[in-house]
């Protein structure tokens, strides 16, 4: 059975090792690289953990999925929030858990800002048709928004309005 909870400081390892393991198996869908973050200590990690509302799927006691979210805090875009880093080990991808995550977390967001954004790599299709059927839509492209190596990748920018 998954179980779906926030991260705590207390799970800094946990979170640390999902991490890599997307930033590894999916470059191309992170603007941060395994080679910036496998150098993060445990205090920049509990600090990543404590500013951000991050949820996690659990098998048992194995972290299989995450998704986060922050808050903006200028008071001009306080009414938004962003949508990061979600990931799902593969051989748990087709299950529903990934829709449940982005569930929890609108909810989440729903409680605190009118509006929640996110970016996406233009070809991670699999994705872009989670969100779409979540309610986000595209409002616009970023071109060669993550360079690596000698390759750009471009991303789209999606919208969630969460109240009027």
């Amino acid at each position: 059975m998954i179980n779906y909870k926030e991260l705590k400081a207390k799970d800094w390892r946990e979170f640390k090792k999902l991490r890599l393991e997307a930033l590894q198996e999916c470059p191309d869908n992170f603007a941060s690289s395994f080679e910036e973050e496998v150098k993060n200590t445990e205090e920049k990690l509990i600090k990543i953990l404590d500013d951000n509302y991050i949820i996690g799927a659990f098998d048992h006691d194995d972290l299989i999925a995450m998704v986060a979210f922050y808050k903006l805090n200028l008071r001009k875009i306080e009414h938004k929030g962003i949508i990061w880093g979600l990931y799902l080990k593969k051989t748990y991808r087709s299950n529903g858990i990934a829709s449940e995550l982005l569930n929890e977390i609108i909810k989440h967001a729903r409680s605190n800002v009118l509006q929640v954004q996110l970016s996406v790599n233009t070809k991670n299709i699999k994705a872009i048709n989670l969100y779409k059927k979540h309610g986000f839509i595209i409002y616009g492209t970023e071109l060669e928004s993550i360079k690596i190596g000698n390759n750009f990748h471009d991303e789209y920018l999606m919208y969630l309005k969460l109240k009027k």
